[in-house]
């Protein structure tokens, strides 16, 4: 393995014992007085749960490896709401002194509601989808956001868009939240749907009756269809507390993916072009892993030479990458996802003030004359919640100029 993915093991097991050691103490020092002898229970209990997505991982893939993902993505969330509160008493243990048993209580109290009561709410909000609307004037010569136009269908030509990302199928995913997604996008009347990637989570076999989902999304309504680039999660590789640990040459994307995506009519689009009414729309391959060992792909350059800049321009581009390159290529409008907005507080907060891997993490920015816009998407990476970020189907009224 890679000298990261040590530092990852490494850094996961060390929380652990970060955890298991405050834990101890607390539970300890809370039973010192005989009493809540249910206590006993929580430090077995963390050890085990500690186990679940290292069984996850390195087991075989099958529907046990599968229950041991599943249970240990939803403890990857507990365990970290579990640090920040011990990681807090043990500084305030250097300001109150002595330790007493009504203390002790408290804190475990606070460490197991605050672990509950996040995750829960993180769980519950991660199955509500919203609609995030935009409306974009765009022309061969670039693209700008404007708000709250009355559109007058009589003189204008709007083309509605539904774009979707991140939906992350997987063994922790649910066939409502899909439908809810579904609902959202056929309720708005859409001329074209589009997809920006990472509809799987790094597997096939963790989506129970695979089946059924593809008649679900084969559901999705457009007057012109749906076309869908693909991402770096739409591949079959091993993930450690949500990150890959396949090396990305191994990273493939097996039959069985693509079989599933034609049973849910998807029309699947890798550096090819689709023009539809006029626009041009450009579906590049992942940048990071292609799915078929090769990791290439064309360049910005090459792909670009391939449209006609004299009508609109739109690129579907799964991570929000190379935006200054494909500005400069002649652009319009670039729409990715991958980012989810950070998916769970801070992140978002951090990814908004910072520039960090990609100079758009979230929401629509300007480079030159092109526009992008970056969806914090459908679904989850890792653990099962959102935080202060939102599932999300993005509607734009594309006003043709």
């Amino acid at each position: 393995m890679l000298w990261w993915i040590w530092l990852l093991v490494i850094g996961y097991l060390l929380l652990s014992a970060f955890v298991i050691w405050q834990m101890s103490f607390w539970v300890k020092r809370a039973r010192s007085n005989g009493h809540l002898g249910w206590l006993k229970c929580v430090i077995p209990v963390i050890s085990a749960l500690c186990v679940f997505p290292i069984l996850g991982t390195f087991l075989p893939e099958s529907p046990v490896a599968s229950f041991f993902q599943k249970y240990g993505n939803i403890w990857i969330g507990l365990l970290g709401a579990f640090g920040i509160i011990m990681l807090f008493a043990l500084i305030v243990r250097f300001f109150v002194r002595p330790v007493t048993v009504k203390y002790a209580n408290i804190v475990l109290i606070i460490a197991l509601a605050f672990g509950v009561l996040v995750n829960g709410y993180g769980m519950i909000h991660d199955k509500t989808v919203v609609t995030k609307k935009y409306q974009v004037e765009i022309s061969a010569d670039g693209a700008k956001l404007v708000k709250n136009k009355k559109i007058d269908k009589n003189t204008e030509k709007v083309v509605r868009v539904a774009f979707i990302s991140d939906t992350h199928m997987g063994v922790n995913s649910s066939l409502t939240h899909i439908q809810k997604m579904i609902h959202e996008i056929n309720e708005a009347d859409v001329d074209v749907v589009l997809g920006g990637g990472d509809y799987f989570t790094s597997t096939y076999i963790g989506l129970t009756d695979a089946e059924i989902w593809a008649a679900v999304l084969g559901a999705i309504k457009s007057k012109n269809g749906g076309y869908y680039a693909l991402g770096n999660h739409d591949v079959t590789e091993k993930l450690f507390c949500g990150f890959a640990i396949t090396p990305k040459e191994q990273a493939i994307r097996y039959l069985e993916m693509d079989e599933f995506f034609k049973a849910a009519k998807w029309n699947i689009k890798q550096d090819e072009i689709v023009e539809i009414n006029g626009v041009q729309y450009v579906f590049r391959k992942d940048g990071e892993k292609t799915g078929d060992g090769i990791n290439k792909r064309m360049s910005v350059e090459e792909i670009m030479s391939k449209v006609d800049t004299s009508k609109p321009v739109v690129v579907i581009e799964h991570e929000p990458d190379e935006l200054t390159e494909l500005n400069k290529a002649g652009a319009d409008l670039v729409l990715s996802g991958h980012t989810h907005n950070g998916q769970i507080a801070p992140a978002n907060i951090y990814g908004t003030l910072v520039e960090g891997s990609y100079s758009n993490n979230y929401g629509a920015k300007k480079f030159g004359k092109m526009l992008s816009i970056v969806s914090s998407g459908i679904g989850f990476y890792g653990p099962p919640i959102r935080i202060g970020t939102d599932s999300e189907v993005v509607i734009i009224d594309m006003i043709l100029k």
